[in-house]
């Protein structure tokens, strides 16, 4: 029997809200055609290695083209342990594992943790949009690895834009539970094919409704 497995990010997650057969293709059976990564993707990978050099303080990175993350640069010690494209990793049951054994997993941009709080900034450096999962996950992570942490101060930085997005604040209590419970949906899906408007993009080639 097909199923979704570990490990999960919220790309995985994502993309099986946009369709099951998507993710399914993708990051179980992995059996998409390859193909080169869009210059959207190789700009954001680029503006987000830049940002980090910047931010570690090596004295050879150029000040970056959005002033956004400026006003993190130099974050004393005592504000909190800085996180700068920190990778996390959990178990199923919220301990901290290695990469490679891991149940939950994500990167980190940017974040200052100083229990019973953290701030968590997001860089995006594509077009608005206000959705918090991704940040209620990386806040998940974030309070796995600090117990102490309570809640959440989180938000996507919006390059392009050159401003901050709404602030999420968000409670830790009960992310691991609502984060299970979508993998429980996964885990029971079979991974019926979910049309809509990114046919027109999709990898799965096998897909009817694929549009590409």
């Amino acid at each position: 029997m097909i199923e979704a497995r570990p490990p999960y990010s919220h790309t995985h997650m994502a993309d099986f809200d946009i369709c099951p057969k998507r993710y399914l293709h993708k990051h179980v059976l992995r059996d998409c055609p390859p193909e080169p990564p869009s210059e959207a993707l190789l700009e954001g990978r680029r503006v987000h290695e830049a940002i980090a050099s910047y931010l570690a303080g090596r004295p050879d990175a150029p000040e970056p083209a959005s002033k956004l993350p400026t006003r993190f640069r130099g974050t004393s010690p005592d504000q909190g342990e800085v996180l700068v494209e920190r990778k996390l990793a959990i178990d199923g049951h919220g301990r901290p594992v290695s990469w490679q054994g891991s149940y939950y997993r994500g990167t980190i941009d940017f974040a200052i943790v100083k229990p019973p709080v953290a701030l968590l900034v997001d860089w995006k450096t594509g077009k608005r949009r206000e959705n918090p999962a991704e940040l209620e996950f990386h806040a998940l992570l974030i309070s796995c690895h600090w117990p102490g942490v309570e809640t959440v101060s989180a938000q996507y930085a919006w390059l392009r834009d050159e401003c901050f997005g709404q602030e999420f604040r968000i409670p830790v209590k009960r992310l691991l539970e609502q984060h299970r419970k979508k993998v429980e949906a996964m885990q029971a899906s079979t991974f019926e094919a979910r049309p809509g408007p990114l046919c027109g993009w999709c990898p799965v080639k096998v897909c009817s409704h694929n549009k590409t």
